[in-house]
């Protein structure tokens, strides 16, 4: 990695000694992601609970460029900070960067990683991280009322935004799916099953954390293949129940396919609704 910053030098020098604390930022030194759950064999994946602690940088990207190339390209500062949009301004960061040095976005997902590990490091103690994605950390451990480091504090909150007004309460992992609930009971799900059902998002995740065996006879008898025949018939909602974003569903193979079948019914309650309600009656994974 190149040292070529001031200010990216200083948090390169604390780095190390932060990461020491945390032996799991080991595992993933080349990566851009990792999931704990993911990592775990003979296990269909985990439950984690309050305390979370959640984290990321607000423009990431646009952040780092302008540290790294305010004086050596102003022009591309300048053009960069003319979009708008935050998709199209990603785009034309990978594409004009990499003309300019192919090893650039690596530079660029190291520096981020070094940044959001180095707010959370400083501020929490015992972290046992859940996700890491680029510039975002979920984890447990035991927040600190002050830094380990106030010098780094400092030069973290003059050059970075980052987000932590995201309160996470439950969270599951499980077939490279995940889903969080916050503190106002909303639900999220990323990763595969994202775009999920609007049915699983009414009606069986509220009731994940308690449920009642009226509700439950009611989703296993939705996601039984002679209900799914009868709403075919009968000309009914399919969206609502079975089709993921795009009218997606899940195929026999595991796949999110626009080919329905007599087996998408069992698929949902295979690949979704039984693993969930398992890691439920589970311990949740504690730091």
């Amino acid at each position: 990695m190149k040292l070529t910053n001031t200010i990216l030098d200083q948090l390169f020098n604390y780095y190390p000694t932060l990461a020491q604390e945390c032996p799991d930022i080991q595992k993933f030194n080349s990566g851009y992601a990792y999931y704990f759950a993911d990592t775990l064999k003979g296990s269909i994946g985990i439950r984690a609970t309050s305390p979370l602690i959640y984290f990321d940088i607000g423009s990431s990207f646009p952040t780092l460029c302008r540290i790294l190339l305010q004086h050596s390209h102003p022009e591309f500062i300048q053009e960069m900070d003319s979009i708008s949009d935050k998709r199209k301004k990603l785009i034309f960061i990978s594409t004009t960067t990499t003309k300019m040095d192919e090893g650039f976005l690596r530079e660029l997902n190291a520096w981020s990683k070094i940044v959001i590990f180095c707010r959370v490091l400083n501020y929490v103690n015992n972290v046992q991280i859940l996700e890491y994605k680029k510039d975002s950390l979920l984890c447990k451990g035991e927040p600190l009322s002050n830094p380990k480091i106030p010098e780094l504090e400092v030069i973290l909150k003059k050059e970075f935004r980052f987000h932590n007004d995201v309160m996470i309460t439950d969270y599951y992992r499980f077939n490279k799916t995940s889903v969080y609930r916050n503190v106002n009971g909303k639900f999220e799900v990323k990763g595969t099953y994202k775009d999920a059902p609007k049915y699983l998002i009414d009606k069986f995740f509220p009731i994940i954390s308690d449920p009642n065996p009226a509700s439950l006879d009611e989703i296993k008898m939705i996601y039984s293949p002679k209900f799914y025949v009868y709403i075919k018939e009968t000309g009914q909602n399919l969206d609502y129940f079975y089709k993921f974003k795009g009218g997606y569903m899940i195929s026999s193979s595991n796949q999110l396919s626009q080919y329905h079948d007599i087996s998408t019914p069992r698929e949902m309650l295979y690949r979704i609704i039984f693993p969930i309600l398992q890691l439920q009656m589970e311990e949740p994974c504690s730091s």
